[in-house]
């Protein structure tokens, strides 16, 4: 089962994603595409349920964003 989540690109950049996306490489697979207003990343062969592999994800991604030099 694979699922995926849309990340505006006016609020998260490419280097907080792909941070986000290497630091959860053991947790799950998931492919980064470049749409016109959006990342969509798309999650597959997760450890844990998709749902919180996703919630997860993105509270984690907002962390990393917020800091500094990311």
């Amino acid at each position: 089962m694979n699922r995926y989540l849309l990340l505006n690109k006016n609020l998260y950049e490419e280097k907080a994603i792909r941070r986000t996306i290497s630091d959860f490489s053991h947790i799950a697979d998931i492919e980064l595409i470049e749409e016109e207003d959006y990342w969509k990343c798309f999650f597959e062969h997760t450890k844990v349920s998709v749902d919180k592999t996703v919630y997860e994800f993105e509270n984690y991604l907002i962390a990393v964003a917020n800091q500094r030099g990311v």
